[in-house]
């Protein structure tokens, strides 16, 4: 709804405003190296693997200018926050950031309900996270680029 709204107000409910927000600091964190804003230069992308035909220089140039983080707003609302894409070309796409989110989420919620260190792993696609013994979050989670099987 955000993307087909695309320049207009959106309410959201809180886990997407949490995610937003977490994919804000990622981006922040990597100095703009994972940006969901970038969601128009994706889309050339998943296009050209769909159809084996590259995007032109233009066309990539032109779906990079629609994709500034600073354009992604939100603001907070009863339940959730509105977020708005300043953009009214902008679109999201938060593939990069959403299984890692949900898989922090699903670790959190275990920690929430008792579930014992050491007893589980999430492994939404290539995030894994561990329950640990250990409390500091830096050691929580894993993101595994290349699995020894698809390293070969």
């Amino acid at each position: 709804t955000v993307n087909r709204l695309s320049g207009q107000p959106v309410e959201v409910d809180q886990d997407i405003a949490d995610l937003l927000v977490s994919a804000r600091g990622i981006w922040s964190r990597t100095d703009g190296l994972v940006n969901i804003a970038q969601g128009k230069l994706f889309a050339l992308w998943k296009t050209a693997r769909d159809t084996g035909v590259l995007p032109t220089d233009e066309a990539i140039r032109e779906a990079m200018t629609h994709g500034n983080m600073e354009d992604l707003t939100w603001k907070k609302a009863q339940g959730g926050c509105v977020v708005t894409l300043k953009d009214p070309e902008m679109a999201l796409d938060v593939g990069a950031v959403a299984k890692g989110w949900a898989a922090e989420a699903a670790a959190d919620a275990a920690d929430a309900a008792g579930i014992a260190a050491n007893s589980g792993v999430a492994d939404p696609a290539i995030n894994l996270v561990f329950q640990t013994e250990f409390h500091d979050t830096r050691f929580n989670a894993y993101s595994v680029l290349r699995p020894i099987h698809m390293a070969r």
